[in-house]
């Protein structure tokens, strides 16, 4: 599950990897077609993994066609979230 955001001027997502319940695993947010990415160290959960608030400047790229992916890599286990479009707000 994934939450995503544009707030002044940047991407801002959380998500959370379902079945997965670890802390030592690393979350990352890629803004595709752009060299920003952001990273946070998951948080075990009841049943999850929790990815906190990754956040990156969308200041260098056209919001208009601006895809994202989020990643979690641990030493187990990977997973990684569908292309989604930056949809920003109204």
């Amino acid at each position: 599950m994934i939450s995503a955001e544009v707030i002044d001027g940047a991407l801002e997502v959380t998500a959370m990897v379902q079945g997965v319940s670890e802390s030592d695993g690393e979350c990352s947010l890629e803004l595709r077609d752009a060299t920003e990415v952001s990273t946070v160290t998951g948080t075990a959960g009841n049943g999850v993994t929790y990815c906190g608030v990754m956040r990156v400047s969308l200041a260098d790229v056209d919001q208009d066609d601006a895809t994202f992916q989020v990643r979690y890599v641990s030493a187990v286990t990977r997973a990684e979230s569908a292309v989604t479009p930056v949809q920003a707000a109204p």
